[in-house]
């Protein structure tokens, strides 16, 4: 009985760190998603951005990664295709460079 509760317990114990690890990478995801959106709207200020996707993230070493974020947006009746990458420390959570582009269509 004591190994059956014993297993349980351990079960549980990895599910929940499992759990913790993704809702921690769901947070980093939305900081820097939220920090994409805010980079986008200052070097456009006059298109309505009416799209947002997440990219993906890239894991270039220990202490360097980037997320990739796409935004379509509408400026003098013409469609424009925003990235914007942020490579930031995965450990420290710091801001290391950002880049954006555009694509006109």
């Amino acid at each position: 009985m004591k190994k059956w509760v014993l297993g349980l317990l351990s079960v549980l114990l990895v599910l929940t760190t499992a759990i913790s690890v993704v809702q921690a990478e769901n947070t980093d995801y939305e900081k820097w998603g939220k920090i994409a959106i805010q980079l986008a709207k200052e070097n456009y200020p006059e298109a309505e951005i009416s799209d947002y996707q997440y990219q993906g993230r890239e894991e270039i070493s220990d202490t360097e990664a980037k997320d990739t974020f796409h935004f379509t947006a509408k400026q003098d009746n013409k469609s424009i295709d925003i990235y914007v990458a942020l490579t930031f420390n995965p450990k420290t959570k710091q801001l290391k460079s950002v880049n954006i582009e555009e694509k006109k269509q």
